[in-house]
């Protein structure tokens, strides 16, 4: 299936997206939120699982989600749009505009205006419907050149700058790709849109350090949208920037406590450096090998529970993560210990049986007196021979896990708070 940007092309398998959220075209922004929000939460679980069919459904869904979102809540995207679907028999497919990769849709409970400068003129909006519907086909240099000449119909228009980015982008024409980008920023600066559409085009050209700073840039531009702050955290994670990621998150949860999105987020980041934290065995098992290890992926599975995620599989995960660093703080009989340490446990236990049979006289001086010490000469004895087991021939699971570390070349050495993070 081809795509333009970094998701699916939404229309794909004759859906619009109007009908992949079942909602009317005039829906209200909320609603559309909303209903995005729902289905992902749904398919997000279903992208997990071990068959293959369910999974690339769910993954198509996720993309078309991902299409919506970008498409109309964005409102002179969702104009393009709804004009194509005008144009076009249903069912309808998508518009020239992409979700850039793990990015969200701009702020819905505040609308973004239009980009600043003169209305679209006609000739040059029917060149971007065009353009939209070469996209939506799969012909990225036809509609780079559709794009092309409503830039020449109308060379003030940020949106058709930015169409015309995208277009090139997905022709695999960095150049020009970056040229129009910046094109369309010197015409609306202040779009923070703009500035994402930037980062993903700078993402395809490995460019990630300018890319960020990219995506910095919406966030800065518009502090108070909960969307670019999601985009920014998921950019941290794709580039392995997990305690950066985290610090957004945090902040991002603070600031909108009651948003379900910044709290999976949070605890997908959460979750994501509790795995970073474990050592990973050539065959893929991660592994816990010391308490400190325990202790810091036992905490961060905790604090993102607690922010209680609506997403299960995030809970999930968390919960895996949490069981699994308690384990490793069990301790567990070795008879490699007992071998090694047999002289404590029987050693004690002689001592226990030697103060049991050697008990003050009085014990002796009745009939049942030999009985009774020889009674509590053995108790004695047992109890001296579990202490000396339990300390010197129990050991906690993570010093087992130790051993196979050593004796293993990890794919990934686990990494505690503090150590250096190495971006992806």
């Amino acid at each position: 299936m081809s795509s333009h940007g970094p998701g699916a092309a939404p229309g794909a398998g004759g859906a619009g997206l109007y009908e992949v959220l079942n909602l009317p075209p005039d829906a209200p922004d909320h609603a559309i939120r909303s209903a995005i929000t729902e289905q992902r939460r749904t398919w997000r679980r279903r992208t997990a699982s071990p068959e293959m069919e369910v999974r690339q459904e769910a993954e198509r869904r996720m993309q078309q989600l991902d299409e919506a979102e970008r498409t109309l809540l964005d409102p002179p995207r969702r104009r393009a749009y709804n004009a194509y679907l005008a144009q076009s028999p249903p069912p309808a497919p998508s518009h020239a505009s992409t979700v850039k990769p793990g990015t969200a849709a701009p702020p819905t409970d505040q609308p973004r205006p239009a980009p600043a400068g003169p209305a679209v003129p006609r000739g040059a909006e029917n060149l971007l419907v065009r353009a939209a519907q070469q996209l939506e086909a799969g012909h990225y240099e036809v509609a780079a050149i559709t794009a092309r000449q409503a830039v020449e119909a109308d060379p003030k228009s940020a949106f058709a700058w930015s169409v015309l980015a995208e277009a090139s982008a997905n022709a695999e024409d960095a150049w020009a790709a970056r040229d129009a980008i910046d094109h369309a920023l010197s015409l609306d600066p202040e779009n923070p849109t703009l500035h994402v559409t930037r980062g993903w085009i700078l993402t395809k050209g490995n460019e990630p350090a300018r890319a960020l700073s990219a995506y910095r840039a919406a966030v800065r531009l518009d502090p108070g949208s909960v969307q670019y702050r999601l985009i920014l955290v998921r950019v941290l994670l794709q580039q392995g920037r997990l305690d950066d990621a985290i610090g957004e998150a945090e902040a991002t949860y603070q600031a909108h406590p009651d948003d379900g999105d910044a709290r999976t987020v949070l605890a997908q980041a959460l979750a994501d450096r509790a795995v970073a934290a474990q050592h990973e065995l050539p065959n893929g098992a991660l592994i816990i090998s010391s308490a400190p290890q325990a202790s810091y992926v036992e905490s961060l599975s905790n604090k993102g529970l607690s922010v209680q995620a609506p997403d299960p599989a995030v809970n999930a995960d968390l919960t895996r993560q949490r069981d699994y660093a308690r384990t490793a703080q069990r301790r567990r009989f070795s008879g490699a210990k007992l071998s090694q340490n047999k002289k404590y446990p029987f050693g004690l236990g002689a001592l226990g049986a030697a103060i049991g049979c050697c008990a003050p006289s009085y014990l002796t001086s009745t009939s049942a007196g030999p009985g009774l010490a020889l009674a509590v000469g053995a108790v004695l004895g047992l109890i001296g021979f579990a202490a000396g087991l339990v300390l010197t021939c129990f050991e906690p699971q993570y010093v087992r896990n130790a051993a196979v570390v050593e004796h293993t070349v990890p794919r990934r050495k686990g990494r505690l708070a503090g150590e250096r993070e190495e971006p992806r």
